[in-house]
């Protein structure tokens, strides 16, 4: 389905009056409310700024696809507004927006939005073409620049839809230090191990950092009472910026294709009670998934 086939020239506001983020929401409810068979508008614009309390809608590229599902939505919204100009929202890159995609939705629907979504994304990102669509004077004319963009919604949502694309990577021979410091700073659990080349190799989590500084042999003891005063990091703490991370990571991690199926990558997390998906083409890093992403992407989108 092409992306312009979702949008209804009656929800499109080409040069918002807004200039806060609560203003570009309240006008783009309004639009909404005024436009079609919603009536409940405060109920709409609570569940909007509800959802957007839980973390920002912002995804860069100067654009913002704040979404809701409402019991007093009944149906599939796609309400568009843009600002040449640009409105202060106060995100944290600190860049003003000029591209407002509000989606309205029922409480029990995730798929066409994340679908929806996963459009606009990829829309936004295509410069030239995000730059007439701001500049629009009329819906019509910014529907036939959607139009000529080709963009389209899946058909399956797969991996491609939620992963994280921009990672932290540290290379085989990264000080285990740096490793740590890395984990530390970003407040992350792993950290994907590559070559020069970007080829998946490894990745060095939480669990290798603590099994590097208990010695093999322990495993095989039941009874670890008698270990007393025993400093299992001291040895860690003591050659950290000499040993390599190729030395302690995980060989054996988790590997998946962009285009696996969501419901595929959710069963095999389930069976293997697995924290993260590690996304690849061929044997080349390009994503990754965590668990949570099922969680705040598809359930509390």
């Amino acid at each position: 389905m092409k992306l312009s086939s979702l949008i209804d020239r009656r929800l499109v506001r080409c040069g918002l009056r807004a200039t806060t983020k609560h203003e570009a929401f309240c006008e783009l409810v309004e639009l909404a409310v005024a436009r079609t068979e919603l009536t409940d508008a405060r109920s709409i614009l609570a569940a909007v700024i509800e959802r957007e309390a839980l973390g920002t809608t912002a995804v860069g590229f100067e654009s913002a696809f704040p979404h809701a599902r409402s019991d007093a939505v009944d149906d599939f919204y796609l309400v568009i507004g843009t600002s040449p100009q640009g409105i202060d929202c106060g995100w944290a890159d600190g860049a003003p927006v000029r591209f407002i995609s509000l989606l309205l939705i029922q409480k029990t629907a995730s798929t066409l939005y994340l679908k929806t979504i996963a459009a606009l994304a990829r829309l936004v990102q295509q410069t030239e073409l995000f730059e007439r669509i701001v500049k629009a004077e009329t819906p019509e004319e910014l529907i036939e620049l959607f139009e000529q963009s080709g963009v389209r919604t899946g058909t399956t949502l797969t991996l491609h839809d939620i992963m994280a694309t921009e990672l932290i990577t540290v290379r085989p021979d990264t000080p285990l230090k740096e490793a740590v410091d890395l984990l530390f700073k970003h407040n992350v659990n792993a950290l994907p191990v590559v070559d020069d080349s970007g080829r998946l190799l490894g990745a060095i989590e939480h669990l290798e950092i603590i099994a590097s500084g208990i010695p093999g042999y322990l495993a095989m003891i039941d009874d670890l009472s008698f270990l007393g005063e025993y400093e299992p990091f001291e040895e860690v703490l003591r050659t950290e910026g000499e040993v390599p991370v190729a030395e302690v990571m995980r060989r054996d991690v988790p590997t998946v294709s962009e285009d696996t199926p969501l419901i595929e990558a959710a069963a095999e997390m389930a069976k293997g009670r697995l924290e993260r998906l590690y996304v690849v083409q061929g044997d080349r890093l390009v994503g990754l998934v965590l668990a949570k992403y099922f969680i705040r992407k598809i359930l509390r989108g």
